[in-house]
């Protein structure tokens, strides 16, 4: 492992019968006396679900499942771990259909690359109104925003930057990137993908 490489941290999630899945990429600030290759991306993992994947249960319906996560170093055979999770959203009631997401906007350092996004699934219906979010939802969503631009540590030195990354199409390794600078919320919006009808 060395300072520069970028990391790909998938949070694995299940929602009324459908798969949900968020992406976050790292880039590796330090080169922290951890052990393995696999034992870094475990660790990874570790920091990842205590300052992201344990704070977005917040803002979801208790009918979404985290299933696991999966970290791996991009261009590495050996560089990658797989944990279980099991975490439900935190908010009982009912929700709004699987296509329905909370929208973030990561606004980004650098103009090497364009703004990027996240969008949460498992929206609870009592915390939105008209797709506005409700004040208790904006409360609950804070340590996620935090938890999106937080430098993840071991042993308190800092390792791994959230950074938004341009992932080529042809396959090839990533190599563009831009720290984020900050993180906004928009609204309630919708993963096309997930309606019915639309994508594979």
């Amino acid at each position: 492992m060395a300072v520069g490489d970028l990391w790909e941290v998938r949070d694995i999630q299940e929602f009324l019968g459908q798969q949900v899945i968020n992406v976050y990429h790292y880039v590796q600030l330090t080169d922290p006396d951890i052990g393995s290759e696999a034992a870094i991306a475990a660790e990874l993992n570790t920091q990842f679900y205590a300052n992201v994947a344990s704070m977005v249960t917040a803002i979801q319906d208790v009918a979404l499942t985290h299933v696991r996560l999966e970290s791996a170093q991009f261009g590495s055979f050996t560089a990658f771990d797989v944990v279980s999770n099991g975490d439900n959203g935190q908010v009982s009631g009912d929700a709004l259909p699987s296509f329905a997401a909370w929208a973030f906007r990561l606004n980004r350092e650098s103009r090497v690359v364009r703004n990027g996004s996240k969008r949460v699934g498992g929206v609870p219906e009592s915390y939105q109104v008209n797709g506005l979010a409700t004040s208790a939802a904006i409360t609950a969503m804070g340590p996620y925003i935090t938890g999106l631009t937080a430098i993840l540590s071991f042993d308190s030195i800092p390792v791994w930057q959230p950074v938004i990354l341009r992932v080529p199409p042809d396959g090839s390794l990533p190599t563009v990137w831009s720290a984020i600078a900050d993180v906004g919320f928009g609204t309630v919006t919708s993963q096309n993908s997930r309606k019915i009808g639309r994508g594979a």
